[in-house]
């Protein structure tokens, strides 16, 4: 407290905190409520979406890389990190299970959360930046997009079941650069 004067240590620190997220939610919202949809919203919403497959798959990631099997804690706690708490106990109620944990933040196209649901929004945004319809050809943004909703659609159930397997590794980590690929093509063609 003496480095910083006027605060009392963890509770302000929890109070300024809480604050900040109050003001980003409130930011957050008048950009998803107030913002005209146009090239601009595009853009931003598709960093927003590419920093979150990137921070989820960086997540999973970190979690399966010792190829054992999850334990309760660690999926319940995925699944707050995740926020998909809600929606997987409206489907399978308490019964935390690896599968379904990973299949809802993975590969649900339905779960807005999910990496899945998150390219597939990607995609969209490609599909609707100036200049799409005119081309035949696929762009490069379009061809990168492609390419990562096609790889995490690919996954089979019992990639999700099995944890010793490294198919879903492979693609975790083949999205990092997929992304980055997206984000700089993204940059140097509309910013």
């Amino acid at each position: 407290s003496a480095a910083c004067p006027g605060w009392g240590g963890l509770i302000d620190l929890l109070d300024a905190m809480n604050q900040v997220i109050l003001d980003l939610s409130a930011v957050s919202g008048l950009i998803h409520d107030g913002m005209i949809r146009g090239p601009a919203w595009h853009v931003m919403d598709m960093g927003r979406r590419i920093e979150r497959v990137r921070d989820t798959a960086s997540l999973l990631r970190s979690l399966l890389v010792n190829q054992t099997r999850l334990e309760r804690p660690v999926l319940r706690a995925l699944l707050e990190v995740i926020d998909c708490r809600m929606t997987y106990r409206s489907r399978y109620m308490d019964n935390v299970q690896q599968n379904a944990v990973l299949d809802l933040c993975l590969t649900d196209e339905t779960c807005p959360r999910s990496i899945a649901s998150q390219l597939n929004a990607l995609a969209e945004h490609v599909d609707a930046l100036p200049g799409e319809a005119r081309s035949l050809l696929r762009t490069e943004e379009r061809r990168v997009v492609m390419s990562a909703v096609h790889a995490v659609r690919m996954i089979a159930a019992e990639h999700l079941e099995d944890p010793a397997t490294e198919h879903i590794l492979k693609v975790l980590t083949d999205l990092e650069p997929q992304l980055k690929l997206l984000s700089d093509v993204l940059t140097n063609k509309y910013l």
